[in-house]
């Protein structure tokens, strides 16, 4: 067979008993099968593969027929599988021709083992060694060149070996061809995997005999430290393989469990600030709704202190007032010369709080007078009373030409028609006046939403302008009127609902910045009310 002299490549599977070699410079591989009980290789196989091997191996199967060989090669790496039935040979059934021919092997196998492995005798002779035929690579050949040292066969001063045997021997059946398992793998439709001949299947039947139990016992004990030694590479690479894969292995759940930690990490982050978010978003909601409770609760005891003020308060003070004024009056009459003053102090009575300032008389008053100011409302008899202003509310110079008029609106209870007179003015103190002079709870309703609306647009210019101060009479007032008048607002307003949008909206703007400006304002309490009236307000619309 054609093969280079050293095979760099050698693997043996000792549960078959298989020996294959390759040389990484051509692209043979060679199957041989050896028999313990017969001390000798009995068959012997060659195949060509598409490529050169660079290494290879023998797989693990449970299969004693069907052999893997993994081999690496130039280009990719392969998966053949080598079928051990095709590899031998039956000796039942064989003709005398094909016995003839395998005693030949034998014969030739024979005489290849006495050229490589000579005796001690022929060692010390200096006769050169017998010519041997180079017509098979014996297995002693094939595991000698395996080894560092090249056995040459044939020597060239040697005379040519006597003709061979005649005999045609019988054409052996052809070696399963190893299938590529791989994708990339050559098929044998591109030529990818040829089989080009199969040099032998040689079952030698020698016998161990007296004459040849030395050398065969010597052949035994090198093939068996080859064996020892090819087993001992195949478990060093199996085991530098596990370990690898262990390493890998390891590796890789080291990666899965970070991956994981990850993972949790990044969802116990995102759980937190979706808690943090929902939490606000319920503290924002429970301000709210606690704000406006408190907003609605102020109302009610509002609405309830006015019904208690107008069902049994007010008649008891205006009957007591009556008796007073008729005393002081009876008392001025009795005086010497107090008839002037008694007449134009009656006349004072009858005035409204908007055409006169008070008449102070030297008669001092029984009990002090409530400095809040209340709405004008009827009495049960003798007719209405106005109700004073208080003694800081002085009439404005723009109010006195309209004093008159005023006073009989004021008097009637005719708040809309009373603050459309204010209003078309255009002075913000005349509208300070009046929202100190009316209560807004009970004037702010009978507004119409035109005048109101033109009521708030004012108050928010009157802010704007800082000429409201902090803690003083006009500025409880003024942000008394934006928390009821808000409150008016009728949402169902389709005329004005525009005009109300836009003054609301510039409302709550300059409430804020009074809050955020000012952070330690002496009415931010009432700031803070007006400014969510206005905001409940804005939402209704």
């Amino acid at each position: 067979m054609d093969s280079p002299g050293v095979f760099n490549h050698v693997c043996f599977d000792p549960k078959r008993n298989m020996l294959v070699v390759a040389n990484s410079r051509t692209s043979a591989m060679y199957c041989l099968v050896y028999r313990p009980e017969m001390a000798a290789f009995v068959a012997l196989a060659e195949y060509e593969l598409a490529m050169p091997i660079l290494s290879l191996t023998i797989g693990e199967t449970d299969d004693s027929e069907k052999v893997p060989i993994f081999c690496v090669q130039t280009q990719s790496i392969q998966h053949y599988t080598v079928s051990v039935a095709t590899s031998e040979a039956s000796e039942e059934g064989m003709s005398s021709a094909e016995t003839f021919w395998r005693s030949q092997v034998s014969s030739a196998i024979a005489s290849a083992a006495a050229a490589t492995f000579p005796t001690k005798t022929e060692e010390a002779s200096a006769s050169p060694p017998a010519p041997v035929a180079p017509a098979l690579l014996t297995p002693e050949a094939l595991l000698r060149s395996s080894s560092d040292t090249v056995a040459t066969a044939t020597s060239p001063s040697a005379p040519a070996p006597g003709p061979a045997p005649t005999v045609p021997a019988p054409a052996p059946s052809a070696p399963t061809v190893p299938a590529p398992v791989s994708s990339s793998a050559p098929s044998l439709e591109d030529g990818g995997l040829k089989l080009l001949t199969r040099t032998g299947v040689a079952s030698t039947g020698v016998a161990s005999a007296s004459s040849s139990a030395a050398g065969d016992g010597a052949l035994a004990a090198e093939l068996a430290a080859a064996v020892k030694r090819i087993e001992e590479a195949a478990n060093k690479k199996l085991d530098r393989a596990l370990a690898k894969m262990q390493d890998a292995a390891a590796k890789a759940e080291k990666k899965r469990e970070e991956a994981e930690r990850r993972l949790i990490e990044s969802m116990e982050k995102r759980v937190d600030k979706a808690m943090d978010r929902t939490s606000k978003r319920l503290e924002e909601v429970l301000n709210h709704a606690v704000e406006a409770s408190s907003v609605n609760a102020a109302r009610t005891m509002q609405a309830a202190f006015r019904t208690c003020l107008a069902e049994s308060l007010v008649p008891a003070f205006d009957a007591a007032a009556r008796e007073m004024m008729g005393q002081v009056a009876k008392a001025l009459v009795t005086s010497v010369g107090m008839t002037s003053a008694v007449s134009s102090s009656s006349s004072g009575a009858s005035m409204t709080p908007a055409s006169s300032a008070p008449v102070h008389t030297p008669v001092p008053s029984p009990s002090p007078m409530p400095t809040t100011s209340m709405p004008m409302m009827p009495a049960p008899s003798g007719g209405p009373i106005p109700t004073p202003a208080p003694p800081a509310a002085v009439m404005p110079e723009c109010l006195r030409s309209i004093a008159a008029q005023l006073g009989e609106s004021l008097t009637a209870a005719n708040f809309n028609e009373a603050f459309q007179q204010v209003l078309s003015l255009t002075d913000l103190e005349g509208v300070v006046y009046m929202c100190r002079t009316c209560e807004p709870s009970a004037a702010a309703p009978e507004l119409s939403q035109l005048v109101l609306l033109s009521l708030l647009s004012q108050l928010n210019t009157y802010m704007q302008e800082g000429k409201m101060m902090p803690g003083t009479p006009e500025s409880s007032a003024v942000l008394s009127w934006i928390a009821e008048g808000s409150e008016a607002v009728d949402p169902s307003d389709q005329q004005f609902s525009a005009a109300a949008r836009s003054i609301l909206d510039g409302l709550n703007q300059t409430l804020r910045d009074t809050l955020t400006s000012v952070p330690g304002h002496a009415d931010y309490d009432a700031v803070r009310r007006s400014a969510m009236a206005v905001h409940l307000a804005l939402r209704a619309l």
